[in-house]
């Protein structure tokens, strides 16, 4: 991709979860095998991974719940993701990760049977065990409530208990800071992106064989 082109990529990856903020204990073998994990992750129709109260602006409460994705959810998925950035390049994305077989973690905001956001982590073809994260998406009717930073913590766990070693994202240090990412743990990993914008989180004590960060298939396209 071309330097304007990744520049403006980098934006619209944050835009779409709303600027302002907005454990399994499964055993899946080899991490970078996705289609396993995938296949492993999978439970019975809707496994309520948390149930978080947000306050809505209308000083409301109201319930979101963290599942991951099904089949049933994929339309759903399509139309909070294009809503988020106003475009379908980001949307596309996650379909041919899914289709390829690259999409690890798929996590979806729901508010009642409603898709509210939605959080893809997709397996890098280098260095081994990492995993990218892009796209996160919250509906713009629902951005600036945290839905964004809950699905990303809540991908993170599931990032970890899986056996994962690093996640790398691009995007806003400012917000992604607040998770544990830096630019400095991504300094040393080449990558086509590689800047200010280029970060990473470690999530285990085992040290990850510095190599040139490798993006499935599917960004190729962006």
């Amino acid at each position: 991709l071309g330097s304007v082109r990744v520049s403006r990529w980098l934006l619209r990856l944050f835009e779409g979860a709303g600027s302002s903020g907005g454990g399994c204990g499964i055993n899946v073998g080899d991490p970078k095998d996705a289609f396993s994990i995938g296949k492993r992750l999978e439970r019975s129709r809707r496994p309520i991974l948390k149930n978080v109260t947000l306050e809505n602006r209308s000083t409301r409460d109201y319930f979101m719940n963290l599942q991951r994705e099904t089949a049933a959810d994929h339309s759903a998925i399509r139309t909070v993701v294009v809503d988020a950035f106003d475009q379908t390049d980001e949307a596309d994305l996650v379909e041919a990760l899914r289709a390829g077989g690259d999409l690890a973690i798929s996590l979806v905001a729901m508010d009642g049977d409603a898709v509210r956001g939605h959080i893809s982590l997709s397996v890098l073809k280098s260095p081994d065990a990492t995993l990218a994260l892009a796209p996160v998406s919250v509906a713009k009717s629902c951005q600036g409530r945290g839905i964004g930073s809950m699905l990303i913590r809540e991908a993170l766990i599931q990032a970890r208990t899986i056996g994962f070693k690093m996640i790398f994202v691009l995007g806003d240090p400012d917000y992604y800071c607040r998770f544990g990412f830096s630019v400095e743990t991504a300094v040393d990993f080449p990558c086509d992106y590689a800047g200010p914008h280029f970060m990473a989180l470690q999530l285990t004590e085992q040290s990850v064989e510095v190599a040139r960060v490798e993006y499935a298939q599917a960004f190729s396209n962006l």
